[in-house]
């Protein structure tokens, strides 16, 4: 562009033999052209400012942004994974205890008399609310836990967002 500007005046120079208002032209073509030079240049400047600024925050104190975040992102992957694991063992003991509990609660129905088989049924149904409320409570507490543990995942994914 600034060769082209040249030429142009150059041209201008040498034509002193063309009328006025050619001459006119070319000088607005090249004002024209010196500004959008001018504009081209800023806009080179301020993109390489720009730039160098995102590299300073990419890397801070020696150490490279991108990598960090994809290190906690594995880590998180890994925790999930590992609590995903501690839920599915936790639930299969569960359902062992309570199968065990049903085949101790089969095992006292010999009974005498009605009564007793009334009384056995009551602590029986008595036995089996209070593991069920016991069974929801757990149930209510997990389901806390994991809420909570959602929100600090959600936390460390914000964070990991922030700091690119």
């Amino acid at each position: 562009m600034e060769e082209d500007i040249q030429t142009k005046r150059n041209q201008l120079e040498k034509e002193k033999g063309l009328a006025d208002a050619e001459k006119r032209q070319l000088a607005e073509e090249i004002l024209l052209q010196e500004e959008e030079l001018r504009k081209t240049k800023e806009e080179h400047q301020k993109l390489a400012e720009k730039l160098a600024n995102i590299e300073k925050k990419l890397i801070v104190g020696g150490e490279n942004m991108l990598e960090k975040a994809e290190k906690q992102a594995q880590l998180l992957e890994e925790s999930n994974r590992e609590l995903e694991k501690a839920k599915n063992n936790e639930n299969e003991l569960r359902k062992r205890l309570e199968s065990r509990q049903a085949e101790h609660l089969n095992i006292e129905e010999k009974y005498n008399s009605l009564q007793e088989e009334a009384a056995g049924k009551s602590r029986k149904l008595k036995k089996v609310w209070n593991s069920y409320m016991q069974a929801k409570g757990e149930l209510n507490d997990l389901d806390g836990e994991h809420q909570r543990e959602m929100e600090g995942l959600l936390d460390n994914v914000r964070q990991i967002h922030e700091n690119d």
